[in-house]
């Protein structure tokens, strides 16, 4: 119920004198303008609407601060709204502290969140699963079939493979969908119908970004006593050349 309305109801029981205070125009502390509406009556008996037609804009009565000033008081109560979690609710987070324990030989999945505190972005619902394909103990025929199924997901050097999924709206989702992926592949590298043998390994993704940058080389160089010479044979046919100038007739 809109709060002109209920007001004019509750103010139908008072005495007159009080329907007329509490009729009152009052000062609201908000950059929205007040909207002075008069209630129409309908078909339906008993029965109040508002008509979007006859609403008025009151006029600002300069009895309040501009609209970067509200800005910055809300910047003002968040900072503080965060400071008061870190003083009194973030210390009681420590009896919930656990002991760090390596992972076991059976947990060989590692996965990374990413979380923003105090503001939603989509960034949050992005799962990265990483795994060693020597912790998978598969035989060394699946291995290399799995190696080249993914490929360029794999990097010879660490032996690592990655894989991110960020198409659902929740982390949760996410990371099953990785899971089930992996099982998947899993499944797919232990079946030896094809092998892939006669596919070659193809690591041109990583060596593409981990290419040596040419170097020139230091057999190439001229030795000191060289450079020593030719610093002296300039210096000379410099000497010679302006010995040479003659000087301009005044």
């Amino acid at each position: 119920m809109a709060p002109t309305l209920l007001l004019r109801r509750l103010c139908c029981n008072l005495r007159p004198s009080t329907a007329c205070e509490a009729l009152a125009p009052r000062k609201f502390f908000s950059t929205a303008p007040r909207l002075l509406v008069q209630p129409t009556q309908t078909r339906a008996a008993g029965f109040t609407a508002f008509d979007p037609l006859t609403v008025e804009e009151k006029e600002w009565e300069f009895d309040d601060i501009s609209a970067p000033a509200h800005s910055d008081l809300e910047q003002h109560r968040e900072a503080r709204n965060y400071a008061r979690i870190a003083a009194y609710e973030m210390p009681e987070l420590a009896r919930f502290a656990k002991k760090f324990e390596p992972p076991t030989s059976s947990q060989v999945l590692r996965f990374r969140y990413n979380t923003l505190m105090g503001e939603q972005h989509k960034a949050e619902a992005k799962v990265v699963m990483e795994f060693s394909t020597l912790d998978l103990r598969l035989e060394p025929v699946s291995r290399r079939k799995l190696i080249k199924i993914c490929g360029k997901r794999y990097n010879p050097t660490t032996d690592i493979m990655k894989f991110a999924c960020d198409m659902f709206e929740t982390q949760a989702q996410n990371k099953r969908y990785l899971s089930d992926l992996l099982d998947r592949l899993i499944a797919e590298s232990r079946d030896l119908t094809d092998d892939f043998e006669d596919v070659p390994m193809d690591f041109r993704h990583y060596d593409k970004k981990h290419k040596a940058k040419p170097t020139f080389p230091v057999e190439w160089r001229m030795p000191k006593a060289r450079r020593l010479q030719r610093r002296a044979e300039r210096e000379g046919a410099l000497e010679a050349a302006s010995a040479e100038v003659k000087p301009a007739a005044v």
